[in-house]
């Protein structure tokens, strides 16, 4: 796991100073040591999405699936989404719920 933040750092090196690695971020150093089932599922969804934000809440999703103790609560994904401590948290939660609504209406090919 270190490894992988340790990719995703090198993405962002030139992001501004204050921002945030997202959790979705990580998901792209990981796919191929996932299930084919779930890498299936997120390119089914990347294919079909318009929504970049359903995308990545899917994405954080798929790897807190096994994490017993990881509550999947509307604020917690929102916070392993956030990206920068000035961004409004409320705004974002209400987007998120939004994201999830729109995954939960999409149906499977």
């Amino acid at each position: 796991m270190l490894g992988v933040f340790q990719e995703v750092m090198k993405m962002l090196i030139d992001n501004a100073v204050g921002n945030l690695v997202t959790f979705d971020l990580m998901f792209e150093w990981i796919r191929t040591a996932l299930k084919s089932s779930v890498q299936q599922s997120i390119e089914i969804a990347e294919k079909n999405l318009d929504d970049q934000l359903s995308i990545r809440v899917l994405k954080c999703l798929f790897l807190v699936k096994y994490v017993r103790e990881f509550k999947a609560t509307v604020r917690n994904v929102s916070i392993l989404l956030l990206s920068e401590f000035e961004i409004d948290q409320t705004l974002q939660r209400i987007e998120i719920k939004k994201a999830l609504s729109n995954l939960v209406s999409v149906k499977k090919p």
